[in-house]
């Protein structure tokens, strides 16, 4: 009777704790294992399968064995973000005192004729850098090595009194997807478009998101949970009562939409994955604050944090449980029933 009544505490813990989202396992990356910081901004992949961050302590290729470190003597500080892979194989970022670097040839470069607040880049399939800033957003040809900048986006042939721009996007179809004051702009060759938006008062530009691939366009805000989505030439409110739960006295670092087929949002309080078809999602490591994300050419996930270092999971759908996950009272587990 003694052994049954062990048994039936073992099911009903088992069953309660499945009443909750539980973590996917990962192997996680640190200083102690040779990560250069573990305060990390930004992720990508580049053509070879090798790994580059951007980190509190600069930019590093990753080939699974260790982090190779690239510098330039004009640095004025250490911390790189905003990677992005150009056409002809370079990898960009930039500092957030306005530098602007490249990797070429094993070496960190630095492009020069620039000034101005960034507040994000992208490469587009044309050979262009695109730079988001206080002065509007501006086109680097890697072939001309000429600089096109755009300033009137209200389209009265004026520059605009007011030019910040931010979440510089790539679309499929090589058109270049922006938030600009006063909605999204879109650029395709050299020629603007613009969808109107009334960001909510006193709430500006630079309080939201963009985030558009392929035939999905989204717009969320940084820190109250509203979410947008574009149909046919409009942003409508998205109505979710997942992501509003999700989302709430969340703050949101990064969204992406992955080859997945899901919508990840990086927040100070964990990590979303919804699926917008099902309206369905999980929050993940809700105990960590997330930068950036990416689904590389292996099917894994890395996940960059701003205090944690970088999560590596090869399947989200694998589940641990132990005390960060809030379900177990001690890691130290000798025996299973």
């Amino acid at each position: 009777m003694q052994n049954l009544g062990r048994k039936y505490t073992v099911v009903m813990l088992i069953i309660a704790n499945t009443l909750f989202a539980q973590n996917p396992v990962y192997f996680q990356t640190t200083i102690e294992d040779g990560l250069p910081s573990n305060e990390v901004y930004s992720i990508i992949q580049d053509q070879k399968g090798f790994i580059w961050i951007g980190c509190d302590a600069g930019i590093y290729k990753y080939n699974s064995v260790k982090f190779q470190s690239f510098k330039n003597k004009v640095q004025k500080t250490k911390a790189l973000t905003g990677l992005t892979l150009s056409r002809s194989g370079k990898i960009y970022a930039y500092s957030f005192n306005g530098q602007i670097f490249y990797v070429e040839n094993d070496s960190l470069k630095t492009l020069t004729k620039w000034e101005g607040k960034i507040s994000n880049i992208v490469c587009d399939n044309n050979y262009n850098l695109w730079v988001c800033g206080d002065n509007g957003i501006s086109a680097y040809n890697e072939v001309t090595h000429q600089w096109t900048n755009y300033s009137d986006f209200d389209l009265d042939h004026k520059k605009d009194q007011y030019t910040f721009t931010h979440s510089c996007k790539l679309k499929k179809d090589n058109t270049i997807s922006f938030i600009s004051p006063n909605g999204i702009t879109t650029i395709n060759k050299q020629q603007q478009t613009l969808i109107p938006f009334e960001f909510l008062n006193p709430k500006p530009s630079g309080e939201f998101i963009l985030e558009s691939k392929n035939e999905s366009t989204w717009l969320i805000s940084v820190t109250d949970g509203l979410c947008y989505n574009l149909i046919g030439n409009k942003f409508q409110p998205y109505e979710s009562l997942f992501l509003k739960n999700a989302l709430t006295n969340s703050k949101v670092t990064n969204v992406k939409l992955l080859k997945d087929g899901n919508l990840w949002i990086c927040t100070y309080s964990g990590i979303i994955c919804y699926n917008s078809n099902l309206d369905t999602g999980k929050v993940f490591y809700s105990n960590m604050a997330f930068s950036d994300v990416i689904y590389d050419t292996e099917q894994n996930y890395w996940m960059t944090t701003l205090h944690d270092g970088i999560l590596r999971l090869a399947n989200i759908n694998s589940k641990t449980w132990n005390t960060n996950s809030g379900n177990l009272t001690s890691n130290k587990i000798l025996k299973t029933e």
